[in-house]
């Protein structure tokens, strides 16, 4: 065990406590830690607090590091920085972005209907040579009046129609609409008086652009928008050609100047949103309109017509022999 009390050779009298043997051995263990027994605190936190400083100057945060707080302002440029505009074809829709004034609108469509009507009536006087009766006027307005006031109630069920559906949706199937009325659409100049009723192709037409421009309305953010849009399909789509084919009857005159001012309108209408597509419409237009008439023309000196007098063949019967 050794022993605790021993007298020093250098002081006379007295003695000196001595730690017993072993003692020292088992202090140099707990100063320095040895694997079977607990660390010292402190030196567990001095040992923490310099690997947290090394980390923090290998991210570039430490007072001593020179690169102290680049990474951190590279981050906060970034963020506060704006981002640049993905590349995709620019959407302009004139009522949705507030370049037309759907009251304007509004008042174009009814300024419009007035003028086509007036027109109508007095392009019958001319015609059939009567006079408007004013039982049919007051039809006509109270009729008008009607499908105003319908549109303007309908307003705000047509504007979230779609809500639920993509746009890419919306114009995928609106372009198929549109496609279809132009397909199915009546291009003949006869009134529908002379000829009993319209036609299956001609209403299905009228139907399939009404449907286009309401889910085409439908995007549009409030209600006057999405009121002025369906106000100005119905007259464009449903009443519009019925005019358009009673002054088409008439003399070549009106048709030719009616031809050009649509045309003229179409190609100015359609110029601010795409050049390439009012390029394509202008050559389609003359394409159906001259080169193809032309072409048929040409083509008849080619066709063989067959001319003479056609008999009705009179069957002759043998007879016979065996008897």
């Amino acid at each position: 065990m050794g022993n605790f009390c021993s007298k020093s050779k250098d002081q006379e009298g007295g003695h000196v406590l001595l730690h017993p043997v072993g003692a020292d051995r088992r202090e140099q263990n707990a100063l320095g830690g040895s694997a079977g027994e607990r660390p010292d605190p402190r030196e567990a936190a001095a040992q923490a607090a310099e690997q947290r400083m090394k980390a923090a100057q290998k991210r570039g945060v430490s007072s001593s590091n020179p690169n102290k707080g680049r990474l951190a302002a590279q981050l906060d440029a970034q963020k506060s920085a704006p981002r640049a505009p993905e590349p995709r074809q620019e959407e302009r829709l004139v009522l949705k972005e507030r370049v037309l004034d759907p009251r304007i609108l509004v008042w174009v469509s009814v300024i419009s209907f007035v003028t086509g009507y007036t027109v109508w009536e007095v392009h019958q006087c001319l015609t059939v040579t009567r006079q408007a009766a004013p039982a049919s006027i007051a039809k006509a307005v109270k009729s008008s009046i009607l499908v105003f006031l319908a549109l303007l109630s309908l307003s705000p069920v047509l504007r979230t129609l779609t809500a639920a559906t993509s746009s890419d949706s919306i114009w995928a199937l609106s372009a198929a609409l549109f496609i279809l009325n132009a397909l199915l659409a009546d291009y003949t100049s006869l009134d529908t008086a002379s000829r009993g009723r319209q036609s299956l192709s001609s209403v299905l037409s009228i139907n399939a652009a009404i449907s286009s421009s309401v889910v085409l309305a439908s995007r549009l953010t409030d209600d006057i928008s999405v009121f002025a849009l369906s106000l100005f399909s119905v007259q464009s789509f449903a009443l519009f050609p019925m005019l358009r084919r009673r002054l088409q009857s008439g003399p070549k005159v009106v048709s030719a100047v009616l031809t050009a001012v649509l045309l003229g309108l179409s190609l100015l209408l359609t110029r601010p949103l795409s050049p390439v597509i009012t390029w394509i419409y202008l050559m389609v237009f003359v394409a159906v309109t001259f080169l193809a008439p032309a072409a048929l023309i040409w083509a008849q000196k080619f066709k063989d017509e067959v001319r003479g007098d056609w008999d009705a063949a009179v069957p002759k019967v043998k007879p016979d022999v065996t008897r």
